[in-house]
């Protein structure tokens, strides 16, 4: 009997590792994907991007973060921090990934240095591309990398705004303190930290920046969230009393606009002449959602701040990503019946109303 039971362990276990070997890796001849959003990357942290069916992410091994790419459900490990570690033979870890073209982008602090590494998607290997300063936010477009630095990397607390060139490794300083920078078309916005903010565009051919407008702060504070479409900055703020506010500057009528939203903005992410919102007020000291059915994701028009709920089932452990105005990403975080913790990825299309689930890790 035990020599049996013996027998049907290892056939169980041959089995299981047959169907594990059978999983196809993500494969993409000449991986090359375009048109990111960047105000996916106005976030605490940037782990998730999204193109068509291809998805890349961050996930936690045991303390052990790790990078996947996932094609049709399917995904695999691209490279981990202990990869990094042994590499630089000091403990290292992985911070933000952005994905242009045929790499992915990402940057990687030890204790005492910062750097951008990007992977070749084609080639499967990665590379260091540059050391850095402390990261507050940073973006790829084309050939640069751009990024705010973090103010406690300068005696005078300010957050300049960089580029480094990718082709000829040169780094220009564009403004001295910015409360935000953003790509739209491929054309650097940034706004400056003072009052009233000031919108720029910079011209890279010419090195140099043109004022778009200037707009005040609606409330006492200034704003804490930023996003950029190509006729306007879209803001909003969590301090208590206006976290239901999101406020549209309109480049085009140089007018600044109040919607006033059911619950409170957990998130916002602008596409072009929408925005996607997660919606809902929350506990007392706590990050958990006070239940309501006006909790949700809604879709707001920028033009007249008009809205609609498209989907109510969201908590606290729910992310957005935005494509495009009529396709969202949605990541909601589960639990299994063993206690394990998965993320499943569904897309929704504004056009057609409909939500498909496109993996779960």
């Amino acid at each position: 009997m035990k020599r049996a039971l013996i027998v049907l362990l290892v056939c169980v276990l041959c089995l299981s590792s047959s169907a594990c070997g059978s999983t196809p890796e993500p494969s993409v001849a000449n991986a090359n994907f375009t048109g990111a959003n960047c105000n996916n990357s106005c976030k605490f942290s940037c782990d998730f991007w999204a193109f068509d069916d291809s998805l890349f992410y961050m996930q936690d091994g045991f303390y052990n973060m790790g990078v996947y790419w996932s094609i049709d459900g399917n995904s695999t490990k691209l490279f981990e921090e202990a990869d990094l570690s042994n590499e630089l033979a000091v403990n290292s870890g992985l911070g933000d990934i952005f994905v242009s073209g045929c790499y992915l982008y990402f940057d990687v602090f030890t204790s005492n240095e910062n750097w951008l590494y990007r992977y070749d998607l084609n080639k499967r290997s990665y590379s260091s591309v540059c050391e850095i300063p402390s990261l507050q936010r940073w973006v790829i477009s084309d050939e640069y990398f751009i990024y705010s630095e973090h103010p406690s990397n300068n005696e005078e607390k300010r957050f300049p705004l960089q580029i480094y060139s990718l082709t000829d490794g040169t780094t220009t300083e564009i403004c001295r303190d910015v409360a935000e920078f953003g790509i739209i078309d491929g054309q650097l916005r940034y706004i400056t930290n003072a009052a009233p903010y000031e919108l720029y565009q910079y011209n890279y051919a010419e090195k140099r920046s043109v004022l778009l407008g200037a707009f005040d702060c609606e409330f006492d504070d200034g704003y804490d969230v930023f996003n950029f479409t190509p006729d306007a900055v879209v803001m909003y703020n969590w301090g208590e009393g206006c976290d239901r506010s999101l406020v549209v500057y309109t480049l085009s009528s140089a007018e600044t606009q109040v919607y006033t939203l059911p619950k409170g903005i957990q998130d916002m992410v602008a596409a072009d002449r929408y925005a996607y919102a997660l919606l809902y007020d929350t506990q007392t000291h706590s990050y958990e959602a006070v239940p309501s059915d006006a909790n949700g994701i809604y879709r707001i028009s920028l033009d007249d701040g008009s809205y609609e709920i498209i989907e109510h089932d969201i908590d606290s452990v729910t992310n957005i990503h935005v494509a495009t105005d009529d396709c969202l990403y949605m990541i909601r975080g589960k639990y299994n019946a063993v206690f394990l913790y998965s993320s499943h990825v569904y897309r929704y299309d504004h056009s057609t109303g409909t939500t498909e689930k496109l993996a779960e890790f």
